[in-house]
């Protein structure tokens, strides 16, 4: 570049600019009590940026200008500005007249350019001295003029030359002090020792503070280069009315400036407003004294500056309300600081530029919190335009003899103002999977509405509020069966009554329904089918149902942890809403006792007698099912006697039994299932051909489960290239439930190994250790021991090759009950069959298995294993085993 083309104005502005904010982050970690001014009339030429320390005093003048300067350039004699850019006898006049005004010692004048320079017979390149490395680094170039005597000689002479040229008619005051001053030799060795010359360029400069930026440490994220470079810029344009100097307290605001202001930002940019707000009146200090409700007193506070404040300033630059680590979500806010953090909050305060501070003071201890009140009583007594605002829940101050203006705030609903409440009824839940608003679910209940007002926004409510996606309350009930399964409408009989499915809301008036039959009839799907029904009823009569899944699995820590007593203790447990839990809501409380509920409980048979019977006593107090608003209490279990009789005692309990499956019933299923599996099936009359060649195909297929057994049994063996009539004998050859469920099995080993011996014989293994996954969800851990079966035992992935396991939320669980029982008996009967088992062992299992009606199930499979293995042998050695170990009870 030409070195006489002058650069664009805004690059100079640019240089000088990043050139203050590189020695302001340089006295940051380098210097105490420092302060940096710009456009200082006083320091004359070096007037760019004053630099003043208890270290070192330095001024500087900046010069973006590249390209070459030559010695003829620092020499010049002429005071033409456009000449004299670089005039060491400027520059040395200039010290002359403002010397006595500041600290000046070696390198205190510093001339910073970008040029290059060919200067080599005037200065001397030497290393910068350890101040300029601070700042600089220590890679800078730095130039200095020859100490030489010849040198002083040469610049008197200069001096004087620039003097004589300076017109006596030039109006220009600076020009006519120079022009009358008397320099002398000192005055010339006085300014060589106290004159360098920086040579760094604009990107260097740029480098060198993005790596400071990087090294600071702080208990807050630092601001970005761009936000920094803004801000300094800014502080560098203040009118000279409002000017203050640049210090550590207002390096810092801009150094946590960034963060400070996204907080700021995303707390003030909510639409939450309040109907009353803080006063200060004389008080220049408020405690608040919140609760749990952190954010929203966050909120308030902020919205009482806006309301005090009469500047046009944006909130975020003149206060300071920090928080340490950003939550993502506003209901996680905890505004808790460490001790050295609110330090630096305080130091930083102090800053001109900051009117409102708010810290909290929540992880304070008491001298602590004394101590920090103090020096915020005396800052604000030194600036009274300073306000403070302080969270606090401990009563430290309210306790010491200091007078302090504590406010113990609690937020209601009826806090806010009209259209904040009208913002936050409007927003958007997903209720069970469904989208509603707030006043949706409020307008369904039975006594909220009219207690609105008094309700306090917690946990819940803040959720909601703050909640950038749907808030979701009430577990998601699936409530359909699966897209790939093919449903038949169902029949079901009931007081000798038979009606369909779709009927079920007319038929039945009870609030206590318990679904009955046999082991895969449907009764999971049924439930699933009246949740439908019912959710399609609420549509049309736009209402809204809290539908609740007793989830037995958890109703045993329940019961077992003594965590509640009630059923409203049980409900607010199974849908999360517990004193345990992290999400504790009153409101989320009080919404599920007020709506209108149907309870579902599912396998109600699969639990221990000590379960059933709680729930059962539960379910008796008619009272509590009426204050909780329980419409309906829909059960689904076994018609096992044993189960039926302690249900069929509750008041109001009707039992409904679903019809087993006519044979137009079976081979509608079957076809539709059959072509799911089969799109391409041309054997439309199937299920009457098999059951023409085999009768008792209809006794096999009689429930949903055993139908789509059977599909998957003829998939294998159509796809196999067998006939009707092979599948007839395979199906004939079946004695039992448990034969079906061997050759159901098998035929996945055959999909799965595909004639390879190595894959037939993992896939027994995977069998072996369903076993041990069926027993240990099943048996105690003191069979389990007597058994020899690791009660810690995890089962593989791999497992779930053999095709009766899903993955669950806690790991894997078999498709049906059925399954698990099944590999239960095959378990036991291979412990009783190959080993010999301890008297304590047999006794258990037929204690806790054999004789216990739990385990009905498992004991009917074992039957039908008893009635395959009819080997006389092994029957008698059992019998005599069990006879022995009866004799020594």
């Amino acid at each position: 570049m030409d070195p006489k083309k002058a650069r664009r104005p805004e690059e100079g502005i640019a240089y000088q600019m990043l050139l203050q904010a590189l020695f302001a982050l340089s006295g940051i970690k380098n210097f105490t009590n420092w302060t940096i001014s710009n456009e200082v009339t006083s320091a004359g030429k070096f007037d760019d940026l004053v630099f003043e320390s208890d270290e070192k005093c330095m001024l500087l003048q900046a010069k973006v200008k590249s390209g070459m300067r030559y010695t003829k350039d620092f020499m010049t004699v002429s005071p033409i500005k456009k000449i004299c850019e670089f005039s060491i006898a400027m520059y040395l006049l200039s010290y002359i007249t403002f010397k006595k005004s500041f600290k000046i010692t070696r390198n205190s004048l510093i001339l910073c350019t970008a040029a290059t320079l060919k200067v080599a017979d005037i200065m001397d390149e030497l290393p910068a001295n350890e101040y300029l490395q601070q700042i600089f680094g220590n890679k800078i170039l730095t130039y200095k003029i020859k100490n030489e005597e010849e040198m002083v000689e040469k610049l008197l002479d200069t001096v004087d030359q620039f003097k004589n040229n300076i017109d006596d008619k030039d109006s220009n005051e600076e020009k006519k002090q120079w022009k009358r001053l008397v320099i002398d030799r000192e005055d010339i060795k006085s300014f060589m020792s106290s004159f360098v010359v920086v040579n760094i360029k604009l990107k260097k400069i740029k480098s060198l503070i993005k790596s400071k930026l990087s090294e600071l440490k702080y208990e807050f994220p630092v601001s970005s280069y761009e936000y920094v470079k803004d801000h300094v810029e800014e502080w560098s344009n203040l009118s000279l009315n409002n000017f203050v100097p640049m210090t550590k307290d207002y390096l810092i605001f801009i150094l946590c400036g960034e963060h400070n202001r996204n907080f700021l930002q995303k707390l003030v940019n909510t639409k939450i407003y309040f109907k009353e707000s803080y006063q200060f009146n004389s008080d220049n200090i408020i405690c608040v004294q919140v609760n749990d409700n952190i954010a929203m007193h966050l909120i308030k506070i902020l919205r009482s500056i806006q309301k005090s404040e009469t500047s046009s300033l944006p909130l975020e630059e003149n206060t300071l309300c920090l928080m340490q680590k950003m939550e993502n979500t506003f209901y996680e806010i905890k505004y808790t600081m460490e001790y050295n953090v609110i330090c630096d909050m305080i130091n930083t305060f102090r800053c001109d530029k900051i009117k409102y501070l708010v810290v909290s003071f929540l992880s304070l201890n008491e001298d602590q919190t004394l101590e920090l009140y103090n020096k915020l009583d005396l800052i604000t007594k030194e600036d009274p335009n300073k306000k403070v605002f302080i969270i606090t829940k401990e009563q430290y101050l309210q306790n010491s003899e200091i007078l302090v203006k504590t406010i113990n705030d609690k937020i209601y609903f009826n806090s806010l103002e009209t259209d904040t409440q009208q913002y936050i009824l409007g927003k958007k839940i997903s209720f069970q999977g469904e989208l509603v608003t707030l006043m949706d679910l409020i307008n369904n209940t039975k006594n909220i509405n009219s207690g609105l007002n008094e309700i306090k926004i917690d946990e819940c409510l803040k959720k909601i509020i703050f909640n950038e996606e749907n808030y979701s309350i009430g577990s998601n009930l699936q409530i359909s069966s699966k897209p790939e399964e093919f449903y038949v409408e169902r029949s079901l009989i009931s007081n000798s009554e038979i009606f369909p499915e779709t009927k079920f809301f007319e038929k039945i008036d009870k609030n206590i329904v318990v679904v009955t039959g046999p082991p895969g009839a449907g009764k999971t799907t049924l439930l699933k089918q009246i949740v439908s029904l019912k959710k399609l009823k609420d549509k049309t009569d736009s209402k809204l149902t809290w539908i609740i899944n007793i989830d037995l699995k958890k109703s045993k820590k329940f019961f077992r942890n003594a965590i509640g007593e009630t059923l409203s203790d049980l409900l607010c447990y199974n849908e999360n809403i517990t004193p345990n839990s992290s999400h504790l809501a009153h409101f989320e409380r009080k919404l599920i006792e007020s709506m209108n509920k149907v309870l579902i409980i599912d396998g109600l048979d699969e639990n221990c007698p000590e379960d059933i019977e709680k729930i059962r006593n539960l379910l008796a107090d008619h009272n509590s099912l009426q204050d909780l608003n329980i419409s309906l209490v829909l059960m689904g279990a076994r018609d096992y006697d044993c189960i039926l009789k302690k249900l069929r005692s509750l008041n109001g309990c009707e039992l409904v039994r679903l019809c087993t499956f006519s044979p137009r019933d079976q081979s509608s299923f079957l076809k539709g299932y059959l072509n799911k599996l089969i799109p391409a099936n041309s054997e439309h009359d199937i299920f009457e051909k098999l059951t023409h060649f085999a009768p008792a195909f209809k006794h096999i297929c009689s429930t949903p489960l055993s139908l789509k057994m059977v599909s998957k049994i003829i998939k294998n063996k159509l796809s196999n290239g067998g006939s009707i009539g092979f599948l007839s004998k395979v199906l004939c050859n079946i004695s039992n439930v448990y034969d079906f469920y061997n050759c159901y099995l098998e035929v996945r080993k055959d999909e799965f190994a595909q004639d390879d011996d190595i894959y037939r014989q993992a896939f027994d293994r995977y069998i072996y250790s369903l076993r041990k996954l069926a027993a240990n969800n099943l048996f105690s851990d003191n069979l389990l021991s007597l058994l020899n079966v690791d009660a810690s035992f995890e089962i593989g992935k791999d497992a779930l090759n053999v095709g009766v396991l899903r993955e669950s939320h806690e790991g894997y669980e078999f498709v049906h009950k059925t399954f698990e029982e099944y590999f239960a008996a095959e378990l036991l009967w291979d412990c009783l069959y190959k080993k010999k088992l301890s008297s304590d062992a047999l006794l258990e299992i037929l204690n806790t298995v054999f004789l216990n009606n739990q385990y009905v199930g498992v004991s009917d499979f074992f039957e039908k294993i008893l009635e395959i293995n009819q080997n006389k042998d092994i029957i008698s050695r059992l019998s005599m085993e069990y006879n022995l170990a009866l004799t020594k009870v």
